[in-house]
């Protein structure tokens, strides 16, 4: 195949103050043809770092994951598509795999790998049998993004093949960090589930995330990783029921008023 027949590889990332780790994000994928980036508003040095590597950013007002991942994709020129995040780094074998890929892909219109995810000084996904394989590399023309706020992924039709190596990801900088951002997905999936018609509890959010902590801790090997995936494990079960407590919360408050009712004046008040 000559140079002008090669496949270009677009690489697509939504940021959002990221600047604790973009500029080696950034270093990982530097030998991709275009490197696409989407940002909704960040304050920090991560448009200054990001226009070290690239030419592609642009601002696009946040409509949840899926909307800004869409924005990247329209974007973008290349044959064959590789979204990660601005936390996430690909290795040198994993760039290897992905360039011999697009090279020859056979019969395949996507490819798999696996996530490693760092907390606590341990990377999850190493160890027993729960393995976090990802599918986001695909042609241009067999793979959509859907419009979920978060939680977003490709929808990518045909064959999906299998590369070696790894994507590194650090999305915690300390428990802090992650009760944090726990707290707002659960919001944004609270959202979603009412929109598709859940209903809650207090005892089912309770159930629901003692489930989620039992189906991480023992299920899914979380035991394995000692301190750091109890409480990994826990913070997930915390996060399962937030997402059910505030469904709960909103229809509690849609049928007896809202919290601004119980401050007026006592004289205002039904007996």
């Amino acid at each position: 195949m000559s140079g002008a027949e090669r496949p270009r590889l677009s690489v697509l990332i939504i940021t959002l103050n990221e600047e604790r780790l973009l500029e080696h994000v950034l270093e990982s994928v530097r030998w991709a043809d275009e490197i696409i980036i989407v940002d909704s508003g960040s304050t920090d040095r991560t448009e200054e770092i990001a226009r070290r590597f690239t030419t592609h950013f642009h601002f696009h007002a946040y409509g949840g994951h899926g909307s800004q991942r869409r924005r990247s994709f329209e974007l973008s020129t290349g044959d064959w598509i590789l979204y990660i995040d601005g936390d996430e780094v690909v290795t040198e074998t994993l760039a290897g795999s992905i360039q011999a890929a697009i090279a020859n892909p056979g019969e395949h219109s996507g490819f798999r790998f696996q996530l490693h995810t760092w907390f606590l000084g341990q990377w999850f996904g190493t160890k027993g049998w729960r393995k976090e394989w990802k599918v986001r590399l695909f042609r241009r023309d067999r793979g959509t993004f859907d419009d979920r706020p978060i939680h977003e992924g490709a929808s990518v039709e045909g064959s999906i093949g299998t590369l070696s190596g790894a994507l590194l990801h650090y999305p915690y900088a300390s428990v802090a960090h992650y009760v944090d951002k726990m707290n707002r997905y659960s919001s944004s999936m609270a959202s979603v589930a009412r929109e598709g018609g859940s209903m809650s509890s207090p005892l089912v959010a309770a159930f629901r995330g003692l489930a989620r902590f039992l189906r991480d801790f023992v299920f899914g090997g979380d035991f394995l990783y000692g301190a750091a995936g109890l409480i990994r494990s826990s913070v997930a079960g915390y996060y399962t029921f937030l997402k059910y407590a505030k469904v709960w919360e909103d229809a509690h408050l849609d049928s007896h008023g809202s919290h601004l009712a119980a401050i007026k004046p006592k004289s205002d008040r039904q007996p």
